[in-house]
């Protein structure tokens, strides 16, 4: 069974390091904000996709779409909404 898109952002909360990059850092806030690097704007999830909203260094608005393969305490696994197929993988601080 799928966990449902409320469990799913419970479990997001936190701090994530990129397992490519370990300098890469994600931070899900619990009031919706998040911040990635120099970059923050605000996230949520819904139908098992992590949904970000930011403006980036051209002032434009932009909104990305991460589907969520699996979610656990200290795991994160997204399919990069970029490539459409290459997994990101997370580890939580």
């Amino acid at each position: 069974m799928s966990p449902t898109d409320p469990e799913i952002r419970q479990k997001l909360i936190g701090t994530w390091t990129d397992d490519a990059s370990r300098s890469s850092r994600l931070e899900h806030k619990a009031d919706g904000s998040f911040v990635l690097g120099s970059t923050s704007g605000t996230w949520w999830v819904k139908g098992g996709f992590m949904i970000a909203r930011f403006t980036n260094a051209n002032g434009t608005v932009q909104v990305e779409s991460n589907k969520v393969v699996s979610v656990g305490r200290h795991k994160l696994v997204i399919l990069d909404a970029r490539g459409g197929t290459n997994e990101l993988r997370y580890h939580k601080e």
